[in-house]
């Protein structure tokens, strides 16, 4: 027995994601993979069943170039242009930016959350580039510490001397 394939509705979040999804050429369990969630939690999601959570929304976001805005509300293009977003970001003063991102906070919607999310998955993610620098450092000095030993053992010999 073969399942009915639901009708498409651009009109909604989960129609407008299987669009995206179908748009890029993605099946159903790959792209689930990529959201971190099960195929049957993206089938529900696309059936308009369930409503995503923050964890797959910033996966999608992260992983893809879908335009958020677009999901949420059909509006615009279904792609971002990164090139742009770039532009944006470098045009807007941080002191306006964290104003923005504190509205969205406050605003107590899916937004906050996934916005919250991404917050912590850049601190995360920064903390982590921090902390590899770190042990980068240690290891060139422990490498050049142990170099300098070798070439030591090198010039004095086995017992210590120097060699001939």
């Amino acid at each position: 027995m073969s399942r009915k394939k639901c009708l498409l509705n651009e009109n909604s979040l989960g129609g407008r994601l299987r669009l995206f999804r179908e748009m890029n050429n993605h099946k159903l369990i790959p792209f689930a993979k990529l959201l971190g969630i099960s195929h049957g939690s993206l089938s529900n999601i696309e059936n308009n069943k369930t409503k995503p959570s923050a964890d797959p929304l910033g996966a999608l976001i992260h992983k893809t170039n879908i335009n958020i805005y677009w999901l949420f509300t059909g509006e615009g293009n279904p792609f971002i242009d990164r090139s742009i977003s770039k532009k944006v970001i470098e045009e807007v003063p941080i002191s306006e930016m964290l104003s923005m991102t504190n509205t969205v906070l406050e605003s107590e919607t899916v937004y906050s959350e996934t916005l919250a999310a991404n917050i912590k998955s850049s601190f995360k993610a920064l903390e982590l580039e921090r902390r590899t620098s770190t042990l980068e450092e240690k290891y060139d000095q422990l490498t050049k510490k142990l170099d300098g030993q070798m070439n030591r053992a090198d010039t004095h010999g086995p017992e210590g001397q120097k060699g001939s």
